[in-house]
């Protein structure tokens, strides 16, 4: 049965665009630990968060200053990278040509 994964930002309820969504479904696939990732066209901030740095979480344009703020003070003494500061490594969409776009676990290096 298909599924498709939804995304909501934590403290506003937006949802993002449909290439913005692409790219959180590709930070999904690459399960990541306690990082901060943006999610381009629609610069969402992603926490990926994972095992003692909790669910992660997502927050649109408007709030990433809040999710940041929510990290550093429930995962900053247990997660050194929870109060790392910007710039955080962009996701692009995927099929984009962009350049400097973080390879994926599984992508072949050639």
């Amino acid at each position: 049965m298909p599924a498709r994964l939804s995304f909501r930002c934590q403290f506003c309820d937006a949802v993002p665009d449909d290439a913005t969504q692409a790219s959180l479904v590709e930070q999904v696939r690459a399960q990541l630990f306690g990082e901060y990732l943006e999610a381009m066209p629609g610069a969402w901030l992603t926490w990926t968060g994972n095992g003692i740095c909790g669910p992660a979480r997502y927050a649109c344009w408007d709030h990433q200053d809040d999710l940041m703020r929510f990290v550093r003070k429930h995962y900053g003494t247990v997660a050194w990278n929870a109060k790392r500061t910007r710039p955080f490594p962009r996701h692009a969409p995927p099929g984009s040509k962009r350049p400097g776009a973080p390879r994926h676990a599984g992508t072949p290096r050639w």
